[in-house]
C-alpha cells in the first residue's frame, strides 16, 4: 500500500471524496493507489495539498514499502505483451 492510500484512508476520505477535492476522475486516483498511473507533478502536488502536505512531503506519497516499483510493473507487462505477441506468431505460421 502507498503512503497516498494510508494517509487518505487515515482521514476517513473514499477515493471520490479525494478525487472531487483535487478535481480529478475517480478511476485515476485508484490507478494511482494501484501504481498503474505514474501521477504527473503537477497531480501529485495537488494530492499533496488536499491532504494537507508541504510540497517536498507530496513527492513522499507513492512511496511504499512492499510489493513492484512502477518500473518491474511496467517490465511485467512488457514480458506478457511479448508473449503474447510470440504466442500469435507461432499460430500464425
Amino acid at each position: 500500500m502507498i503512503r497516498l492510500t494510508l494517509i487518505r484512508e487515515t482521514r476517513g476520505w473514499s477515493r471520490a471524496e479525494l478525487s472531487r477535492r483535487v478535481k480529478m476522475a475517480p478511476g485515476d486516483v485508484g490507478k494511482i493507489e494501484a501504481r498503474r498511473l505514474l501521477p504527473y507533478g503537477s497531480q501529485l502536488r495537488k494530492l499533496g495539498r488536499a491532504l494537507g502536505l508541504r510540497r517536498a512531503e507530496a513527492l513522499s506519497l507513492l512511496d511504499h514499502s512492499h510489493g513492484p516499483t512502477h518500473t518491474e510493473i511496467l517490465r511485467g507487462w512488457l514480458a506478457s505483451e511479448t508473449a503474447l505477441i510470440g504466442r500469435c506468431g507461432e499460430s500464425a505460421a
